[in-house]
């Protein structure tokens, strides 16, 4: 208790010494509070900003994000659609992190592969324009494996011109996800264009 004592009347001697009142440093004391809380709410803010690619309010949808089978359900809707249509972008940007990488493999005229590196933003760059035809891509079977956040997805699926139509092709879809406590995320996904056919284990 003494030692208590001591130190607040050393403490009261120095702010008298200094001219500073011990209203005034407590003031000064709750501003600096503030400040420091209102930049830690802010950078929370921005590690939030720094994995959303959209500017939609309206994303991301809590059934896509949620669980594993939402956002593999969402990762195939925003991409079909009837002839004239578009791929949703908002929607597939709040799916992904920013700058997401898409790698898609084709050849490159010499027998030998190409890869083809764009943004989830790129992607939706080139696929700007309104499709000629249908397109509808859905998951057939998928294989999954998990370490830590991080999930990996060997997604194989059928695509059509039209819902009811016939099979156009098949192929995989590689996709790495995490999830960060509160939902899923997409941070890179590639997929060979070079029509190869699908291993058996792979089919269902």
């Amino acid at each position: 208790m003494k030692r208590v004592s001591w130190s607040n009347n050393r403490f009261s001697i120095i702010l008298r010494s200094s001219g500073i009142s011990l209203v005034g440093l407590m003031f000064a004391l709750s501003i600096a509070n503030t400040m420091l809380t209102t930049g830690e709410a802010k950078n929370s803010l921005d590690v939030k900003k720094e994995h959303s690619s959209g500017e939609n309010r309206n994303y991301p949808r809590s059934e896509d994000v949620k669980t594993l089978n939402g956002i593999m359900k969402a990762y195939y809707e925003v991409v079909s659609g009837p002839a004239g249509s578009i791929p949703d972008k908002d929607r597939d940007l709040s799916i992904h992190i920013k700058d997401a990488q898409v790698i898609m493999m084709s050849g490159d005229g010499k027998g030998g592969v190409k890869p083809n590196i764009m943004t989830i933003s790129g992607y939706h760059e080139r696929n700007s324009k309104p499709r000629k035809t249908g397109f509808f891509e859905y998951e057939i079977k998928r294989e999954t494996r998990k370490y830590g956040a991080i999930t990996h997805v060997w997604s194989t699926y059928e695509w059509k011109t039209t819902k009811d139509g016939p099979v156009g092709g098949r192929g995989i879809n590689s996709i790495q996800l995490f999830h960060d406590g509160n939902r899923y995320w997409i941070s890179a996904e590639s997929y060979d264009i070079r029509n190869k056919p699908v291993p058996k284990e792979f089919m269902p």
